[in-house]
């Protein structure tokens, strides 16, 4: 008989256990995503259609070409889910563009990114030309001198509003843009260089 009394209350006991775990539960219903369009101010910095034909010339007098392979037009997610909360936050989704522009003479290519999270930044990749692999990021708002300038005499050719983006800490590898002409140039602590000619 006690052992039927004793069942009997361990049954009520995890009953009530369970009833209020769950009345503390908290509603986590996942709240609507977080999209953040680049305003027409900004994409006007990004100065590419996609099917664009890039041309530089290196500082021994070759001359590359790019042919750019179309745009993908995407959202970029960063998720609002964390280990540390209780209830996830919204994601957050970021417009973003994508071109890829492949030398047809080699297996070269460089990728040109913008928006993101960097939102108003930009983000290039060179592939394997002369076996070099550099990532190159930067922020279309706002000189920061000494690296950025208002003005680079390229092939004599004056081009405004120089964004200098430096991959890393050594500042050996850099990389131009202008928000006016695209990129411009790419120096390299190879030695090498590329110098856009203009189109």
């Amino acid at each position: 008989m006690k052992n039927k009394i004793y069942s009997a209350q361990l049954i009520i006991l995890s009953v009530t256990c369970i009833l209020l775990f769950n009345t503390c539960k908290k509603d986590c219903s996942i709240p609507p995503p977080e999209v953040y369009n680049i305003s027409a101010t900004d994409k006007a910095k990004f100065l590419y259609t996609g099917t664009d034909t890039l041309k530089f010339t290196t500082n021994t007098y070759d001359t590359i070409s790019f042919i750019g392979q179309g745009m993908n037009r995407y959202y970029s997610v960063l998720s609002g889910a964390s280990p540390y909360q209780d209830c996830p936050s919204a994601d957050q989704q970021y417009e973003t563009y994508d071109i890829t522009f492949l030398n047809p003479k080699g297996k070269d290519k460089l990728n040109c990114t913008f928006g993101g999270s960097l939102f108003d930044g930009l983000y290039f990749e060179i592939f394997n030309y002369s076996i070099y692999s550099g990532k190159f990021t930067g922020n279309t708002t706002g000189l920061r001198p000494p690296y950025d300038f208002t003005s680079l005499n390229i092939n004599n050719i004056i081009y405004t509003d120089i964004k200098l983006f430096i991959p890393n800490e050594d500042y050996t590898d850099s990389f131009y843009y202008s928000t006016s002409s695209g990129i411009i140039r790419i120096k390299l602590a190879t030695g090498q260089s590329f110098n856009r000619i203009k189109n």
